[in-house]
């Protein structure tokens, strides 16, 4: 898979998800025909694993994005983790949350025609990896 570049600057939107971990803000920055880019997200508290295990993995999700893959990838991965921390009627986890930040984005109507399975977000840069379903 290739990896974009980023471009000089990128529109975003900010999500809040409330989580047993405090708020975490997942930001998602666009491409200007609205492919998801970036993901990035932090917890409302400074520090700690759960800081360190969000940021590593909405680097993950950047990355996947980046190499357009198909946004229910990292969707199908992180929907439904759940922690010991969840809040009842919301997120299960800081990783459920942002796979609802990226359902919301994906059924919101904005995106590009929507790819088939095969086909890769980035209009044919990268691929969805083997075995992904």
């Amino acid at each position: 898979m290739e990896r974009q570049e980023r471009p000089e600057s990128l529109p975003g939107t900010t999500h809040r998800k409330r989580t047993g971990c405090g708020n975490l803000y997942v930001t998602v920055t666009t491409l200007s025909d609205g492919t998801p880019f970036e993901v990035f997200a932090q917890l409302g508290k400074a520090g700690g694993c759960a800081a360190a295990a969000v940021e590593a993995v909405s680097r993950l999700v950047t990355d996947l994005c980046r190499c357009g893959v198909d946004l229910q990838v990292p969707i199908k991965t992180l929907n439904g983790i759940s922690c010991i921390k969840s809040v009842p009627g919301g997120p299960e986890s800081c990783f459920d949350a942002i796979a609802r930040v990226l359902i919301e984005i994906r059924d919101s109507g904005k995106l590009p025609n929507k790819p088939t399975q095969h086909e890769p977000w980035h209009h044919g840069v990268g691929r969805q990896p083997d075995g992904i379903t």
